[in-house]
């Protein structure tokens, strides 16, 4: 059974409008005619096939961050060429959730609704489609939230014996917008591979945030150079709470996110004294390295 996420309906079986919608996650692939196609021709093909009782202009459409960004990898060569195979019948344009944003901005609505339409603004701009900032925008965020980056990691360093000393990540890449420091961490297990904390700062939308999260300041645990832990010692870090997600960029990492806004309330030593005791709780970190032994130990 297939469901579309939003049916528009004008009556008396005027028009209906079904829309396929992604903020994360890509288009599913079915199988139609020994061949594979995205979920919104799915759409296209099955309901062509009907007639009796549907509406007279019937569309199916998308609404995405970016079309191109939610193919899957499997079929974008296929898609590049030719948008859509079932182009001559019932599309939409696909728009963009940037593209709603402003609209919604432009139209006026009723006073008791205002709220919730800028709520939805909001949520667009800070979580699901957040814009490009300027230059001038980006030195203004570093400007303003650099310090409390930078005292984090101090803080960090100074909890816990053996750790650091810590050294600043320069982005080689420029559309990599955010700025990092390593922090060695002292390793109950002794290993090649170093154990170590990324303390990131990054706007909301970049490479290396996550999903859905506005401004932010991330810590990940890791073992090198690829975001990993081994199977041994991931559960730990899951449960103490460094997630397994994925950032914007395709990089996955045992991580926490806090919102800027929400770590600038609580300051430097407070979320330094969160990471801390979250890495307490893995029992990853050497004997006596925070607070004299292991929690529960």
């Amino acid at each position: 059974m297939l469901f579309p996420d939003l049916s528009i309906c004008v009556s008396p079986r005027a028009v209906q409008l079904l829309v396929e919608v992604k903020v994360v996650s890509t288009f599913a692939v079915h199988h139609e005619t020994e061949d594979w196609i995205l979920q919104p021709d799915m759409y296209r093909s099955l309901w062509k096939r009907l007639t009796a009782g549907e509406a007279r202009v019937r569309a199916v459409g998308t609404l995405t961050r970016n079309y191109e960004e939610a193919v899957p990898d499997e079929l974008k060569e296929k898609y590049a060429r030719t948008k859509t195979p079932y182009a001559e019948r019932l599309v939409a344009r696909d728009v963009l959730w940037r593209e709603l944003r402003d609209a919604l901005d432009a139209t006026p609505v009723e006073p008791d609704v205002e709220l919730v339409k800028q709520s939805f603004i909001s949520a667009i701009d800070e979580r699901i489609s957040p814009k490009d900032l300027t230059e001038c925008e980006l030195e203004e965020f570093f400007a303003n939230h650099s310090p409390l980056h930078d005292g984090v990691a101090e803080q960090i360093e100074g909890l816990i014996r053996g750790a650091g000393p810590r050294k600043r990540r320069t982005p080689r890449d420029p559309d990599m917008r955010y700025r990092c420091w390593h922090v060695p961490l002292p390793a109950a297990q002794p290993s090649p591979t170093p154990l170590r904390l990324r303390l990131f700062i990054c706007p909301a939308g970049t490479l290396e945030n996550v999903y859905r999260a506005p401004h932010a300041l991330i810590a990940g645990l890791e073992r090198g150079t690829q975001g990993k832990l081994p199977a041994s010692e991931a559960e730990a870090a899951e449960t103490a709470g460094f997630a397994w997600s994925k950032t914007i960029y395709g990089a996955w990492i045992h991580q926490c996110v806090w919102p800027v806004q929400e770590a600038e309330s609580v300051g430097a030593e407070g979320v330094a004294q969160e990471i801390v005791n979250m890495l307490a709780k893995t029992r990853l970190l050497a004997c006596g390295a925070v607070g004299g032994t292991h929690p529960d130990g």
